[in-house]
């Protein structure tokens, strides 16, 4: 029954939002297939990057929300160059 409860409150919450939940869930599952392929010196590469970056860090800190992966990703966007794509080659791994 907690669980019909919870999952009857996630329903409502996407039928409110137009169905949002489902796009925030396959974002965050494609953010969670980037990562999980980059070896471990292609995320150190990246996170040096991040943490070279100050209005970055702060965007993660004013937005970070596991539940609206989102919002993060449309404001970290602004803010990568094409260097970094290339470093962390991201988008190679976002289109394969």
């Amino acid at each position: 029954m907690v669980a019909a409860k919870i999952a009857g409150g996630v329903a409502a919450v996407a039928a409110m939002e137009g169905g949002l939940v489902g796009c925030e869930l396959e974002m965050g599952m494609r953010a969670n297939r980037v990562l999980s392929k980059m070896s471990a010196l292609e995320l150190d590469e990246l996170v040096s990057y991040l943490a070279g970056k100050p209005r970055l860090i702060k965007a993660v800190e004013e937005l970070g929300d596991i539940d609206r992966p989102s919002r993060l990703m449309a404001r970290m966007l602004r803010h990568l160059d094409r260097d970094a794509i290339r470093r962390a080659r991201l988008l190679g791994y976002a289109l394969g």
